[in-house]
């Protein structure tokens, strides 16, 4: 309920700046986006390497 409350108050601070709708959904996607690649792409990867690091360091 946070996040949307926050969400609202986003658009409607842009909307007092002067920021067209397009540009605000535009913002709006590639935040989501930026989200999407790090949540499936990095975090899983830094978690690889982080157990690939230990199991050098128990092996070596």
């Amino acid at each position: 309920m946070l996040s949307l409350l926050l969400a609202l108050f986003l658009v409607w601070f842009l909307f007092k700046l002067g920021i067209g709708f397009i540009k605000i959904l535009i913002a709006l996607v590639a935040i989501g986006f930026t989200f999407v690649f790090f949540a499936y792409l990095v975090i899983p990867l830094i978690a690889i390497l982080f157990v690939g690091g230990l199991l050098f360091a128990i092996i070596s």
